[in-house]
């Protein structure tokens, strides 16, 4: 028998949530690969509400993104975010409450800045993102 759990919690890289304190949350891959797993399906199907969370990539003008931001961009075109649709795509049919809450920690595939020093930047980013979301999430309780 499948329990209903209030929230579930679905990301796309291990990365995305090293820092998150929720659970139950389920891995579905880039671009939502593992979504079509009968267990996925049947655990979103019994939920409440599906919260997908992660990173994002930013493929407008250099000059125009603000990295320190983490709304308002989700209504514009220069987002890559390749698991939001098919997820609220399931969401939707079985009538879970769905939101997709991401963040840009880079300039899509590009690095922001030498190796280096990108790598360590993004590491900050991601603990920074999933600290302000593990607020979010108390929040909702």
């Amino acid at each position: 028998m499948i329990r209903e759990e209030n929230v579930i919690l679905l990301y796309a890289n291990e990365d995305e949530v090293k820092y998150v304190n929720h659970k139950p949350r389920l891995y579905i891959g880039l671009s939502s690969r593992y979504l079509s797993m009968v267990s996925t399906i049947q655990t979103i199907q019994h939920a409440k509400e599906v919260i997908l969370f992660g990173c994002a990539g930013w493929k407008g003008k250099r000059k125009d993104v603000k990295f320190n931001q983490l709304y308002h961009w989700t209504q514009s075109n220069n987002v890559v975010d390749m698991e939001s649709q098919k997820v609220y795509n399931l969401c939707r049919k079985y009538g879970v409450k769905f939101t997709s809450i991401r963040y840009i920690i880079d300039l899509d595939r590009d690095k922001v800045m030498p190796p280096g020093i990108n790598w360590l930047w993004r590491k900050f980013q991601h603990r920074r993102m999933q600290l302000k979301f593990n607020k979010y999430l108390e929040g909702l309780k």
